[in-house]
């Protein structure tokens, strides 16, 4: 008997022994099921919720930002007195965004950066280059101050790295 002739009668024996069509479909079956779970589980973990995102501006911001941003946030005004409170409560609910500006210049205040910030910045960029549009005239010299990001100061009282040196600080 050849070699090859004895490798396709050992392959056919084995396979014949040990396939069972049985087990065959409940592993199938099984590799279905747990992939279908982390598919549904992983669309419905990073899908976006419908719940808006609520963000405190103090009364005197533009009527015209508060009107770009009402469509995809709950838009809470407050009293410029209140900001500090604001800030107090943030810190204890961790919770909530206060947006400011100064004319020139947005403030953003939340308890971390999330994805929801990164989105609310490119609004505000948008805002800018708007305001930016008319305030110069739109000139092809001028268009690269229009397309220039909105001045953005963020302050987070949490930050990715900040949970590391508590925990460095319980292993020593």
């Amino acid at each position: 008997m050849n070699y090859w002739k004895q490798v396709i009668t050992v392959t056919r024996w084995e396979f014949s022994r040990f396939f069972k069509p049985k087990n065959e479909l409940i592993g199938i079956v099984i590799m279905l099921i747990v992939s279908s779970v982390f598919y549904f589980g992983g669309k419905l973990a990073f899908s976006d919720t419908d719940k808006k995102l609520e963000i405190s501006v103090l009364n005197d911001i533009d009527f015209s930002l508060t009107e770009i941003l009402k469509d995809d946030y709950q838009i809470n005004k407050i009293p410029a007195q209140q900001k500090s409170s604001f800030l107090e409560t943030l810190k204890k609910e961790k919770d909530g965004v206060l947006l400011e500006t100064d004319g020139e210049t947005f403030s953003i205040f939340a308890y971390k950066n999330s994805l929801a910030i990164k989105k609310l910045k490119s609004y505000l960029t948008e805002y800018h280059k708007q305001r930016e549009m008319q305030r110069i005239g739109l000139s092809t010299d001028d268009l690269l101050a229009v397309l220039s990001p909105a001045p953005v100061v963020e302050s987070f009282l949490y930050t990715d790295n900040s949970k590391n040196s508590i925990v460095l600080a319980w292993l020593f």
